[in-house]
């Protein structure tokens, strides 16, 4: 990614239009976002007199505000809040340096402390602070050289060979899983609209090129309600790792998980399986898992048709008989991969299990829609094109790169809400 979008996109707007977004957020303390956990450590330990507590955060300055919001929702009191110096555009530091430095200072001005302990929930991140905490020394400043140098007085501090008592007594590093959140759809595709325009006009006003979202509609399936997707996603992710013992965060989750129907979107398929918009209810059968895919067996159970009742409002009413159709025999819900794992890999499920007692009946409801792949490229200004243009199935105008940004799956919110 570019200096510029890299710039763009380290922006407080993002964290501040999570869940509904600061304006309601704040109101009900951010419920759900926490590690319930790790708030109540946090909470012990600012009442111990002997222990600094500091959140340190990659962050930067711009952050500030909307961070003491999220903090003063849940009266959370550290003794020092520390983010990232906002640096001049085009000026990048790594968020590992700079906690590295932070944490060095801190521990040479701080002499007494040799005890540390690391909440981190980024694995790469967690490995990071376990190495250089083992190998972090003191500079032993004793002796200490002073000499007259051409009338500049120079100090010599010697660095002592290492060893345990220049070392800290302890350290831990805690691996602390969080949820990933996401945005609203239509809300992230705003913001990176916005930032891109900006980008655009402070950035690339004299250069031949710009950025614009290019949108290429592909696939047709039964979306799940976010809400729904995450209570399957918690009950079978449960079921696994009972079974088998794995780490709920080696698992990726889908934003826009579905029932497969079709590779794309054409007229008669549509059609066949009664438009975008209808709605199917689907019960789980079987669940299988494998080193790179968790999914489901599913069976059509009702469909559900448009209708208008005597008072003129629009409502669904159940179909005489199921209207379903996908070209899978067996209609199956990708819920998690792993590994490098794709959905395709439930393909290669050979072993399903019916599901327990204790969640026989589980059903959930699938609405029709196209899914479509947002990307951000760079184009020359003249070829730029507009929001509803890019929608729409073209020749290739430009040698482009390979996409900047790339958004994932959406839902084609085309005809009428059910």
């Amino acid at each position: 990614m570019t200096h510029e979008l890299m710039n763009r996109f380290h922006d407080p707007r993002i964290l501040a239009a999570t869940g509904q977004g600061v304006a309601v957020e704040s109101k009900r303390a951010w419920k759900g976002y926490w590690n319930e956990k790790l708030v109540r450590t946090c909470k012990q330990l600012f009442n111990d007199p002997e222990v600094l507590t500091v959140l340190l955060t990659g962050r930067s300055t711009l952050y500030v505000d909307i961070v003491n919001k999220i903090l003063d929702s849940r009266n959370l009191l550290f003794d020092l809040v520390v983010l990232k110096p906002k640096r001049a555009r085009g000026e990048l530091i790594s968020t590992l340096t700079f906690k590295y430095a932070f944490i060095d200072d801190v521990l040479r001005l701080g002499e007494s402390i040799d005890v540390v302990e690391v909440y981190e929930d980024r694995a790469p991140h967690r490995d990071a602070f376990e190495r250089y905490l083992s190998n972090w020394r003191r500079i032993n400043q004793s002796p200490t050289s002073v000499e007259e140098q051409d009338g500049v007085t120079v100090e010599s501090v010697a660095l002592s060979q290492e060893n345990e008592e220049l070392g800290l007594k302890s350290f831990k590093v805690h691996f602390v899983e969080m949820p990933i959140p996401q945005l609203d759809e239509e809300v992230e595709v705003s913001l990176i609209s916005t930032m891109m325009k900006e980008t655009n006009e402070m950035d690339m006003a004299d250069s031949e090129d710009e950025y614009v979202l290019e949108k290429k509609v592909f696939n047709l399936g039964y979306s799940l309600d976010q809400d729904d997707y995450q209570r399957l996603f918690d009950t079978f992710m449960e079921l696994t790792g009972q079974s088998l013992q794995i780490h709920r965060h080696e698992w990726r989750s889908f934003r826009n998980s579905s029932v497969f129907i079709n590779v794309n979107a054409a007229p008669h398929v549509v059609a066949k399986v009664g438009g975008l918009g209808k709605r199917v209810d689907f019960e789980i059968t079987h669940f299988g898992v494998s080193d790179k895919v968790l999914a489901v067996r599913v069976q059509p159970v009702a469909s559900y048709h448009k209708a208008t009742n005597e008072n003129g409002d629009v409502t669904l009413r159940r179909d005489s008989h199921v209207r379903f159709w996908s070209r899978n025999t067996i209609p199956v819900l990708v819920l998690a991969t792993r590994n490098d794992g794709r959905p395709i890999d439930a393909n290669y499920l050979h072993e399903w299990e019916e599901v327990p007692k204790s969640v026989e009946g589980t059903r959930f409801s699938g609405r029709v829609t196209v899914r479509q792949e947002v990307s951000i490229i760079r184009a020359p200004k003249q070829s730029a094109l507009t929001e509803e243009e890019s929608f729409s199935p073209r020749k290739k105008q430009w040698n482009r790169p390979r996409s900047e940004y790339r958004r994932g799956t959406h839902q084609v919110k085309a005809g009428p809400e059910y």
